[in-house]
């Protein structure tokens, strides 16, 4: 028996669309479900913390690990951070999905598999 999964890591500079959603709480929540769902992944709970005066970190339990999204709306980017354990679902279907939503100018990804 061996561990296997996998590792991505996103970057998202200077967003160009739908940028509100980065200090909105129930919209990120909303839309973080359906990367989830566009990566066939099982979701199990969220949490999030609204930061003063804007910001948002967001948790997602999934049935393949862990997702998470830290969002910095005065700069217009986010960081996105996916984990699966296994072969089950594909992190870069989410990911493609969210570059296309949020458009942004510049993006650095790290993919690792194990």
């Amino acid at each position: 028996m061996s561990m296997t999964g996998r590792h991505f890591f996103s970057v998202f500079y200077t967003c160009r669309k739908n940028v509100e959603l980065l200090d909105n709480t129930t919209g990120l929540e909303k839309l973080s479900r359906k990367i989830i769902e566009k990566s066939n992944m099982t979701l199990f709970n969220i949490a999030t913390k609204h930061f003063k005066p804007q910001g948002i970190t967001l948790l997602a339990i999934i049935g393949e690990s862990h997702f998470s999204i830290h969002t910095y709306p005065e700069l217009k980017g986010c960081i996105i951070d996916i984990l699966t354990c296994g072969n089950e679902g594909d992190p870069r279907k989410g990911i493609e999905f969210l570059k296309k939503y949020l458009d942004p100018e510049e993006v650095e990804e790290n993919y690792f598999t194990f």
